[in-house]
């Protein structure tokens, strides 16, 4: 089982981003203390399972520092049962990084560090908004591998205004060259609502066309698995042994808790989420009123969940399980579905699982195989 704890507050707020966060930090204490209430409550619910990864996300948690997060972590050993090699994940900034070193990181038990690089191209940094410089990014990257941090994770975008394909491949490859075991990669994406959607909305910036960015994921590809990388996840790389357990238990449908404004938590067939507001998530862990709300799939719905999440794996849909969850009837026909798309798409040595080509295209094989 997971642990999820969504710390909403950034220094500032990237243009492409919209996840639930605010750049206000006046209410951190309210809402830390709002985040332990929630444990306590949710302590019986989940008392007879172990926890063996806690990921502290948001948001940006490595801004608040150890000083707030390691009473938080203390708080979260006394509500619920952590194994004793539980993997701990803090996503933090390379600004952040910089200012709290990692010593304090280290002695609360952060034991995999996920670090926000997303380029190291100044002038795409400074476009979207970004807190920290290329620079920082180095010399953080420098100060975890000098640490003895057990895990250390970056994450790289592509496809963003400005980035040449060619830098991008250097980008990659100094990383790659690095004591770095897992790297995640990220194609841009307009999300409604947020700066950057204006801003092309506007014209004031050009994205790159498809084929570009197409090239651009497939360039990545071939650096990172030249490098020694296992392209386990559709945006993940890991070195051996060194894939996020967090985020696998996700793809394999395991029970996690999500404690914080909107996260999401799943127990058995019961599943729910938390409001995206601060305010109303502070409120209702004082007792003036509700914050989770219920989410309910039906069969097909729970199906194409299932579809869906295990496509983005490395080891995709196996067939004991899909017999045991779908049928014969349906196993078979997304069998012969595949077969009317090209063969490059799919692994050879498994019988329904994207190749990297086919993570590129799988939006139209997926269309045609959800319920």
């Amino acid at each position: 089982m997971g642990l999820y704890l969504h710390i909403p507050f950034c220094r500032k707020a990237c243009h492409f981003c919209d996840f639930h966060f605010t750049v206000n930090l006046k209410g951190i204490d309210a809402l830390l203390q709002a985040l332990r209430q929630e444990a306590e409550q949710a302590s019986a619910e989940w008392k007879q399972g172990s926890f063996d990864s806690v990921y502290f996300g948001g948001g940006t948690p490595g801004l608040l520092g150890p000083q707030r997060l390691g009473p938080l972590l203390e708080h979260m050993h006394r509500c619920f049962t952590l194994q004793p090699n539980a993997e701990i994940t803090l996503e933090t900034n390379p600004d952040d990084l910089l200012e709290f070193g990692t010593e304090g990181w280290k002695a609360m038990g952060i034991n995999r560090l996920s670090l926000g690089v997303q380029t190291l191209n100044p002038q795409v940094l400074a476009n979207m908004n970004r807190a920290h410089t290329a620079d920082q990014a180095r010399r953080a990257l420098d100060l975890i591998e000098a640490s003895g941090i057990p895990k250390v994770s970056v994450d790289l975008m592509f496809g963003m205004p400005g980035q040449g394909t060619q830098e991008l491949i250097q980008n990659a490859e100094e990383l790659a060259a690095r004591n770095i075991h897992h790297i995640s990669i990220y194609g841009l994406t307009v999300e409604k609502g947020t700066a950057l959607e204006r801003m092309v909305r506007l014209q004031q910036v050009e994205l790159p066309e498809e084929e570009e960015v197409a090239e651009q994921y497939l360039a990545l590809n071939q650096v990172l698995t030249k490098a020694g990388f296992e392209h386990y996840e559709v945006s993940n790389y890991a070195r051996n042994g060194q894939r996020s357990r967090h985020n696998s238990a996700y793809w394999s449908g395991e029970d996690y808790l999500g404690l914080g404004p909107s996260a999401h938590s799943l127990k058995g067939d019961a599943r729910w989420f938390n409001r995206s507001s601060n305010a109303a998530y502070v409120q209702a862990m004082n007792g003036q009123g509700g914050i989770r709300e219920p989410e309910e799939l039906n069969a097909d719905q729970k199906i194409n969940e299932w579809l869906l999440t295990r496509m983005r794996t490395l080891e995709g849909l196996g067939e004991a399980e899909a017999l045991q969850r779908v049928g014969a009837k349906q196993w078979f026909e997304w069998l012969e579905l595949k077969q009317k798309f090209p063969d490059n798409w799919f692994q050879a040595e498994r019988p329904l699982a994207f190749s990297t080509q086919g993570w590129l295209m799988m939006d139209g094989f997926l269309r045609a195989a959800v319920l």
